[in-house]
């Protein structure tokens, strides 16, 4: 089967994802602000800083996908595609700065330690948030298996984070809180800085790795003159099945390529005829190009004017 325009954009079961995670988000934040000021432990306010990034991807997200929902027309072929690839990118660069902040509060912390740290609420708020980034996490990486989402491959990314920074922090506070009921405030005042700086490092590792790979995929790129002699060639073979070609347009995203090509066909043509010819000139092009989205937009050929150009409509006009 041939890959529609953007990936045939996203699936509704993304748009249900994204509105979970929209709606669902501002209850955890504010427990989790709350708990942060009320328990004084830095871990936790890695946690709430990593939560404020995303909540502006979220909803960056939550608006975008519903561009993304829209069809493919002439004028803007490749839908909104790169909305996708900026929303991962966005945080990526949203986490950067908090993170460096974070690592400046951590070290501060190992240089002058805090022994007020309260615990109690802050367990109950991280294994909430465990369970649902766990949850999360796992309809994203099957929706990014599905479709290749950047969307859900950025909400996998922002969920793994969580899920592993949630489970940490339960454990740490966990043995925090046994260690003071016990009375080693120090020791638990230190374990507390040290798992927040590993924290924020992990975070920093998965910001710089959104940058580098969205940032790739929003610059766009020309194909090479021998791979725009392979996509004549595959238009040659078909040459029989149609009657005149039009634009040819082609880009080259990160390691993604797109092509859209204007083909004329005649009335006789059925539409189980131009869904045949598409298919097999997708098949020859994906054996060139790996990571492909190619889509024909039909237009009706109605022969030759006086100019000696095509006189010819769009078959999908209304």
């Amino acid at each position: 089967m041939s890959d529609k325009s953007n990936d045939a954009f996203v699936t509704n079961e993304l748009k249900k994802l994204i509105d979970f995670v929209f709606y669902s988000f501002f209850l955890l934040s504010a427990v989790s602000l709350a708990g942060s000021i009320r328990s004084h432990s830095l871990i936790l306010w890695v946690s709430t800083v990593d939560m404020a990034c995303c909540f502006i991807v979220h909803i960056f997200s939550f608006i975008s996908v519903r561009f993304m929902m829209r069809p493919s027309i002439l004028k803007h072929t490749y839908g909104t595609g790169k909305l996708e690839n900026f929303s991962g990118f966005l945080y990526g660069t949203l986490s950067l700065p908090g993170g460096i902040i974070l690592i400046w509060f951590g070290i501060q912390r190992l240089i002058h330690p805090r022994m007020d740290i309260t615990f109690g609420l802050p367990e109950l708020i991280m294994i909430i948030k465990l369970i649902r980034a766990i949850w999360l996490f796992l309809i994203s990486r099957r929706i990014t298996r599905q479709t290749g989402s950047p969307i859900a491959e950025a909400y996998q990314a922002i969920f793994k984070a969580d899920a592993i920074n949630a489970l940490c922090v339960v454990i740490v506070l966990l043995i925090n809180w046994i260690l003071a009921i016990r009375g080693h405030h120090l020791f638990t005042a230190y374990a507390d800085a040290v798992a927040s700086l590993i924290g924020t490092g992990y975070l920093i590792y998965l910001a710089v790795g959104l940058i580098k790979k969205n940032f790739l995929k929003l610059i766009d790129f020309p194909i090479s003159e021998d791979e725009q002699l392979r996509i004549l060639r595959v238009l040659a073979d078909e040459f029989p099945n149609y009657q005149n070609i039009g634009n040819i347009l082609t880009r080259r995203s990160g390691r993604r390529v797109f092509i859209d090509i204007e083909v004329y066909f005649d009335e006789a043509t059925s539409v189980a005829q131009t869904a045949s010819i598409q298919d097999r000139m997708y098949t020859k092009l994906n054996a060139v190009f790996p990571d492909l989205s190619f889509n024909i937009l039909t237009k009706l050929y109605q022969g030759v004017g006086q100019n000696g150009m095509a006189k010819n409509d769009n078959l999908n006009e209304e």
